[in-house]
């Protein structure tokens, strides 16, 4: 797999560390790990919270600040607060100078398990969902109106 430099540090994606010039390393969690090798495949990219949560949660539910930990970490392993810029209202990028160091080939199968997921969006199943119940319940609540109303005349 890849070795990231990112500033100052060393992002090991096989150990799960972030290595510090002094040679210290410091363990992430695999949820840090998602979301930062998110940030460093679209690097220019501003990523909206639902994005971040899936990415670093996939198929879990999660609280909003599960998240706000995650980037607080982060931030506190690169001792630099500005490395993950929060964008009022919309998001979070990543503010830092990366590069591929080394590149280790692995069978697809742990490629996969480290790659960050596709995002999956469940909103317009959801929104299409809402409008069926809902005219089923218009044409439901007609026909009972209409039935009240001529059966008793």
């Amino acid at each position: 797999m890849a070795i990231y430099h990112i500033n100052n540090k060393i992002l090991d994606i096989n150990n799960r560390v972030i290595i510090d010039g002094n040679n210290n390393s410091i363990k992430i969690s695999q949820s840090e790990l998602r979301i930062l090798i998110s940030f460093i495949s679209m690097p220019t990219k501003v990523w909206n919270k639902d994005e971040l949560l899936q990415q670093g949660w996939p198929n879990s539910i999660v609280v909003i600040n599960s998240l706000t930990v995650a980037i607080s970490n982060l931030r506190k392993v690169f001792k630099d607060a500005n490395i993950i810029i929060s964008h009022k209202g919309i998001g979070y990028s990543l503010n830092a100078d990366t590069k591929i160091s080394q590149i280790n080939t692995q069978p697809s199968d742990q490629l996969n398990e480290l790659a960050p997921p596709k995002i999956k969006t469940t909103k317009p199943l959801i929104i299409n969902a809402i409008i069926f119940i809902s005219i089923l319940f218009f044409m439901f609540s007609l026909w009972f109106y209409y039935t009240w109303n001529y059966t008793y005349v």
